[in-house]
């Protein structure tokens, strides 16, 4: 997996749009929330269809501009292509580690909330400035190729 960062070491600041993804029932489910903390209406990412996920983020992309990032749960970013597809699109990303995944979830109560309520929380995190510590900012492989000298 690609390697994470804490955010103070690159670019640390969330942009004015943050899109939460979370596994629902009948796929992921991904909020955008502005700046207030609005959310947006939720979109649904079939989990079987790779390309769906493309369609994510260029319909992000096409609807809200460029300037976005997604939010993230570590085990989501390590299980699913949606967090790497989104980096090679050049949509910076944040990982939400688990013990905080958990507390949201257990403040949320996720055996009673939707999907999408669930993301949208998500998608709110990088904006409390305390818990941002708490979160990791995945970066693109490293893309430079080595120059092998043989002997």
């Amino acid at each position: 997996m690609n390697s994470t960062l804490p955010p103070r070491s690159g670019p640390g600041r969330p942009s004015s749009l943050l899109c939460g993804v979370w596994p629902g029932r009948r796929g992921l489910s991904a909020v955008v929330v502005d700046e207030y903390g609005a959310a947006h209406p939720p979109l649904l990412v079939s989990t079987s269809l790779p390309e769906s996920r493309c369609e994510l983020l260029d319909h992000i992309d096409s609807t809200e501009g460029l300037d976005w990032q997604l939010v993230i749960p570590d085990w989501l970013a390590r299980t699913d292509l949606l967090a790497q597809l989104a980096l090679a699109h050049g949509t910076a990303v944040w990982s939400v580690p688990s013990h905080l995944v958990d507390t949201v979830s257990v403040l949320g109560r996720v055996d009673r909330l939707p999907a999408h309520r669930l993301a949208a929380a998500l998608a709110r995190l990088p904006r409390i400035h305390f818990l941002r510590g708490e979160l990791y900012r995945l970066r693109p492989p490293d893309q430079r190729q080595l120059n092998l000298h043989l002997l």
